[in-house]
C-alpha cells in the first residue's frame, strides 16, 4: 500500500459503501463510517493481507505478529480492558 493514488481510491470506495450501509451523512468521515459498519479500514484489511503473503511465501519477518479477525459478539467487554484497582 505504498502507492498513496490506490489508498485514496480504496478508501473511496469504502466510503461510498460504508455511506450506504449506515444511510449516514456524506460528511462524515471515514473512520467513523468503519466504525458505525462494523467493518475494518479496508487499508488495514490490506496490510494484512500483504504481511500473511509475505511470511507464507517465506519473505517476511517471522517475529510479526498477526492479529486474527475476532467476531464481533466475542470482543471483551471495555469494562474489563482496563484494571482500576490499582
Amino acid at each position: 500500500m505504498g502507492f498513496e493514488y490506490n489508498r485514496v481510491k480504496y478508501i473511496r470506495v469504502q466510503r461510498l459503501m460504508n455511506i450506504e450501509i449506515d444511510k449516514a451523512f456524506r460528511t462524515t468521515s471515514s473512520e467513523a463510517l468503519c466504525i458505525l459498519a462494523a467493518k475494518t479500514s479496508i487499508i488495514i484489511r490490506t496490510e494484512e493481507w500483504v504481511k500473511q503473503y509475505f511470511l507464507r511465501k517465506g519473505k517476511g519477518d517471522l517475529s510479526q505478529s498477526i492479529d486474527l479477525e475476532v467476531d464481533r459478539k466475542n470482543w471483551p467487554h471495555t469494562a474489563y480492558a482496563v484494571d482500576l484497582s490499582k
